[in-house]
């Protein structure tokens, strides 16, 4: 199951927002998951849809 939002009949893909901001900032799947205080492989789950960022998360990632 892919985690997506619905938002004024726009889905929102947070897996993969979180992927291109990260590889935009040159950041290894590692050094983001550190930045953001989260393991690696929660963070891949994420940017896979497979696991859904909570709110702390998401604005956490947008103070990087």
């Amino acid at each position: 199951m892919e985690y997506n939002t619905l938002l004024g009949g726009v889905v929102l893909n947070h897996g993969k927002n979180f992927k291109k901001a990260r590889e935009k900032m040159g950041m290894s799947q590692k050094d983001a998951a550190a930045a953001l205080g989260v393991s690696a492989s929660f963070l891949s789950r994420v940017e896979s849809g497979k696991q859904k960022p909570n709110v702390n998360l998401i604005v956490r990632a947008s103070e990087l």
